[in-house]
């Protein structure tokens, strides 16, 4: 590079850096520790080459820059990259870490305290997306219990929502996705309006395209184990733009069936955590089948253009 065009190009940069650093050096985000960050100390003109050769271009963003000394008189500073992965509860993220959890847990517990032990005992087997069911006793209670233990380590969702107000308090408790067995336009706006993960029920060809012009953003097919593996193959003829999941049904053995139809995840309940098990204190077993199932679930492939 001649030297004249570099000494203008670090005059820019330098200009550059003295109207935005102040306020980027106000950003909360520049005072917390992060494994996404990386600080090192190298010549201003060349990291500036480096970030418009594309070297940020692929998976790390220029998020927030900061600077170590200003005003830079040596033309040496430290920059910091920053790996953006975004907020892993924001919607679509929500939607994805479904997607990639491929099963998602339906809990109907038998108590509020053997529910979160049925969760505890899932997640020791690799299942990471959990779905409480209204039919829980205290099920809020138990969201916000997990969510609190657990945050963003697990997909904690609420289901067999039947009332409008139940979208609310799923929300308020921490949950984030909601999931109703039934078709119906109020309940269903309810849950769209709190801008959470929606998965509204159906069955027929009606109700699956009804739940998707709502806004649903995957719908449920249940029950599952009415029709099977080849209904919702047939559905994804007229349908293949909806996102597809079923409940009821779904076990180790045929897991691999659903994904084969065409299904973004499945929800598993009693085959894969009876609350008997729990009743009986049989953890280890709940542990056992949540493995299985992931094991089971790995041989068919989602398929859904994240």
């Amino acid at each position: 590079m001649p030297g004249d065009y570099k000494e203008a190009l670090a005059g820019f940069l330098k200009n550059f850096y003295a109207l935005f650093i102040p306020f980027m050096l106000t950003s909360p985000v520049m005072e917390k520790r992060n494994p996404n960050i990386i600080v090192e100390e190298s010549d201003l003109i060349t990291n500036f080459l480096q970030i418009i050769n594309g070297r940020l271009l692929f998976g790390w963003n220029i998020w927030k820059i900061s600077i170590s000394k200003f005003p830079i008189l040596d033309g040496r500073t430290l920059i910091v990259y920053y790996k953006s992965t975004g907020n892993p509860m924001d919607k679509k993220n929500v939607l994805n870490r479904i997607i990639d959890a491929q099963v998602v847990a339906v809990i109907r517990g038998p108590s509020e305290e053997l529910s979160i032990k049925m969760v505890e005992a899932l997640i020791k087997g690799g299942i990471t997306a959990i779905e409480i069911a209204y039919s829980t006793p205290n099920a809020a209670k138990v969201v916000k219990a997990l969510d609190t233990k657990y945050g963003d380590k697990i997909t904690l969702g609420m289901g067999t929502l039947i009332e409008p107000a139940q979208a609310i308090e799923a929300k308020e408790a921490g949950a984030r996705f909601l999931v109703s067995p039934v078709c119906d336009p109020v309940l269903g706006k309810a849950m769209i309006d709190t801008g959470l993960v929606v998965m509204i029920g159906a069955l027929t060809p009606t109700e699956v395209l009804q739940a998707f012009k709502l806004g649903s953003d995957v719908v449920k097919i249940f029950p599952g184990s009415l029709l099977g593996p080849a209904y919702v193959k047939a559905l994804k003829g007229p349908f293949p733009q909806i996102p597809i999941m079923p409940t009821g049904g779904v076990s180790a053995a045929n897991v691999a069936d659903w994904f084969a139809a065409g299904v973004v995840a499945v929800g598993a309940g009693s085959e894969l955590c009876p609350p008997q098990l729990a009743r009986e204190g049989k953890f280890d077993e709940i542990t056992t089948r949540g493995r299985e199932f992931i094991e089971a679930a790995r041989k068919g492939k989602p398929r859904l253009n994240k």
